[in-house]
C-alpha cells in the first residue's frame, strides 16, 4: 500500500509539473499584431500592461520575448476578446496588450493588470477588477458600473458619467466623477472618493470603508 501511495504521488507531481510548465523569455522582444474577430468587450487573465483606444479601426497588438508570443492567446468569444495564457510565463519585462476598438462596453481582469482606457463614449460601461489591478479612465458615458474585489485601484475621475454603481469587496480604492447619482456598496475597508455634485447619493458599508467627496 505504501508503494502504491508513493507512485501516486510521482504521478501527481509530474502530471502537475507538465500542466504548469514554466517558460522563460529569451528577451527578443517582439510586437505581434493579432487577426481577430469584432468584439465589444475584453477580459484579461493575467498581469499584463494594457492600452485600449476607442477610435474606429480595430486593432490587436501584443509585446513581449519572442518565444512566449504563441503562449499569449488572444481569442473572441462572442462579443468578448480574451487575453490569456499557456502555462506559466517568466518574460523579461511585463507583457504589453495595446487595443484601439470602435466601441468597448465592458472590461473584466482577473490578476495585477494595469493600464488605461481612453476615449470612451457610450451609454453605458462596466469594468470588474478582481485581483490589484490598477485602471485609469477616460471619456464619458451615461452609466458607469464598477466592481473591485481586492485591493485594486480605478481611477474614474476622467470619465464623466450621469449615474455610477459601485460596488467594492476588499480594500479597493475608486475615485468617480458623476452628475446625477452614486450607489455605493462597500464590503472591508474600501474607500471612494467622488467629484461632480450628483442629485443623490446612497451608501452601504459593512466595515470601515468610506466614501468622501472631493
Amino acid at each position: 500500500m505504501k508503494k502504491i501511495f508513493l507512485l501516486s504521488l510521482v504521478c501527481l507531481f509530474a502530471l502537475s509539473s507538465c500542466h504548469w510548465h514554466r517558460i522563460r523569455g529569451n528577451g527578443s522582444i517582439k510586437t505581434e499584431t493579432r487577426d481577430v474577430a469584432s468584439f465589444e468587450a475584453v477580459e484579461c487573465d493575467g498581469a499584463y500592461d494594457v492600452q485600449i483606444d476607442c477610435q474606429a479601426k480595430q486593432s490587436v497588438t501584443i509585446e513581449t520575448d519572442e518565444n512566449l508570443q504563441p503562449q499569449v492567446k488572444t481569442e473572441v468569444h462572442g462579443r468578448t476578446l480574451r487575453i490569456y495564457t499557456k502555462g506559466i510565463l517568466l518574460p523579461t519585462s511585463q507583457i504589453h496588450v495595446k487595443i484601439s476598438v470602435p466601441n468597448i462596453n465592458e472590461f473584466i481582469s482577473s490578476g495585477s493588470s494595469h493600464g488605461e482606457i481612453n476615449n470612451l463614449n457610450n451609454d453605458e460601461f462596466k469594468i470588474d477588477i478582481n485581483g490589484s489591478g490598477k485602471m485609469h479612465l477616460d471619456g464619458k458615458s451615461g452609466t458607469v458600473g464598477i466592481t473591485v474585489s481586492g485591493s485594486s485601484r480605478i481611477d474614474a475621475e476622467s470619465l464623466v458619467s450621469e449615474n455610477s454603481n459601485i460596488h467594492i469587496n476588499g480594500s479597493g480604492h475608486i475615485n468617480v466623477y458623476a452628475t446625477n447619482s452614486i450607489d455605493v456598496q462597500i464590503n472591508g475597508s474600501g474607500t471612494v472618493r467622488y467629484k461632480g455634485e450628483p442629485k443623490s447619493v446612497n451608501q452601504q458599508i459593512n466595515g470601515s470603508g468610506r466614501i468622501t467627496r472631493d
